[in-house]
């Protein structure tokens, strides 16, 4: 199987949009927004307050991004 260099060059091309298209449904996938009636409540990997309670982000309003396994 003898490619052209133009046909490598157009697979290459594909594969780059492809791959981009996959990351930002990722990144897009990560993001949530409450609804007007509801609060976000993350919680995870942000630390720990002064009496070591493990600490909180409450979203309200907008949106935030989710890591998952770590918030």
């Amino acid at each position: 199987m003898n490619l052209s260099p133009e046909t490598i060059t157009m697979l290459a091309i594909v594969i780059a949009v492809v791959a981009v298209v996959i990351i930002i449904f990722a990144i897009a996938k990560r993001y949530r927004i409450p609804d007007a009636n509801e609060a976000l409540i993350v919680t995870g990997a942000k630390g720990k307050a002064a009496d070591g309670s493990a600490t909180l982000k409450v979203v309200i309003g907008g949106g935030s991004f989710i890591i998952p396994f770590v918030q």
